[in-house]
């Protein structure tokens, strides 16, 4: 896997012909240990299993493949008379959802449970796609997680998916480019990261100050609303939409002087997780905002320029007096409501 052919908002998982649907999902989800128990064992690409097989197809985006390896593995020695392997998906989350869509719409049955975006619940379980899983993960299953996660998988008071991990942005910065250029610590103001963004591109000749993913999709729509929080601002205060307001206006101001004066590309407006952590990992940019996943590409040869030696992780900067924000991801577990053998 290279930084250039998977991407965070990527297409991440789905699964078919699970041993027991429910007996799987309870498995690698249905406790605390969701967030690092379903990094199951690759058993090789697959195509689909046999209806009553007792297997798993386990569906990933290229991104995570290696992470379940190792959990797989466990999850097969357990349980002998049911097998997980693996399939790759579409990168990126909107061609993933689209894909799964078109297949619920078709009476798909081969889709068992689906490893899915925070964001699909709502309009997956509207139309009767997936499974009520209220039922299944209890009010004391869900305390071990995050209390905005299990909101996140809740639609209309019932309960419609199991988490697995959630994400959080991050500053990549190249700190030993930092500590060349006479600073001891990232920047926590937008201000002061514009001022150490120049000074690094000056005396290192560094192409880049500063590449996120500007695009529009998915994660584009996260940074804009991360810049607007960033500053004091929001989309909604209850019912109302504040998205006019001073704050949120400079917050999106602040995303654009980025780029009209030079510190990030003009070619962010088309960037995705690919670009972005293609353009850091090159050497080419000395501060990101990326998801964690990206982190463990530095020191891979094959992948990155530069080693973890070089990079260091801090929260996003914001306006003075603001505190740190993060607009967060995540992927569940969700079971197809056509699927047998629930």
């Amino acid at each position: 896997m290279t930084p250039t052919d998977t991407s965070r908002s990527g297409s991440r998982n789905l699964i078919t012909r699970p041993t027991n649907r429910r007996q799987f999902l309870i498995a690698s989800g249905g406790t605390a240990a969701a967030v690092s128990m379903f990094g199951l064992s690759a058993c090789g690409d697959s195509g689909p299993s046999e209806a009553g097989s007792g297997d798993v197809l386990l569906n990933i985006s290229p991104d995570v493949k290696a992470i379940v390896t190792k959990q797989i593995a466990e999850y097969n020695k357990a349980n002998p008379d049911g097998a997980v392997t693996t399939r790759i998906t579409p990168a990126d989350t909107s061609q993933a959802f689209d894909q799964f869509r078109t297949q619920f719409q078709g009476g798909g049955t081969d889709i068992d449970v689906i490893m899915g975006d925070i964001i699909w619940p709502p309009q997956f379980a509207a139309n009767g796609y997936i499974s009520d899983l209220s039922d299944r993960f209890t009010t004391a299953d869900q305390e071990a997680f995050i209390p905005g996660v299990v909101t996140g998988n809740t639609f209309d008071g019932a309960l419609y998916g199991v988490p697995w991990f959630t994400d959080a942005g991050f500053l990549y910065y190249r700190s030993d480019l930092l500590e060349k250029a006479g600073f001891s610590e990232p920047p926590t103001t937008w201000d002061e990261l514009k001022m150490m963004a120049a000074k690094v591109q000056q005396d290192a000749g560094t192409e880049n100050g500063f590449v996120f993913t500007g695009a529009q999709y998915e994660g584009g729509t996260v940074l804009g609303i991360e810049f607007i929080r960033e500053a004091g601002g929001d989309i909604l205060d209850g019912d109302t939409v504040v998205i006019d307001s001073p704050e949120a206006i400079e917050g999106l101001t602040i995303q654009q002087s980025l780029v009209s004066e030079g510190i990030a590309p003009e070619a962010v407006a088309n960037y995705k997780e690919d670009e972005a952590s293609g353009a850091f990992l090159r050497g080419d940019s000395v501060f990101m905002r990326m998801w964690p996943y990206a982190y463990d590409f530095l020191g891979d040869k094959s992948q990155s320029s530069i080693t973890a030696e070089q990079v260091g992780l801090s929260p996003l900067p914001t306006v003075e007096g603001v505190a740190p924000v993060n607009v967060g991801g995540g992927f569940n577990f969700f079971i197809n409501a056509q699927a047998g053998d629930q």
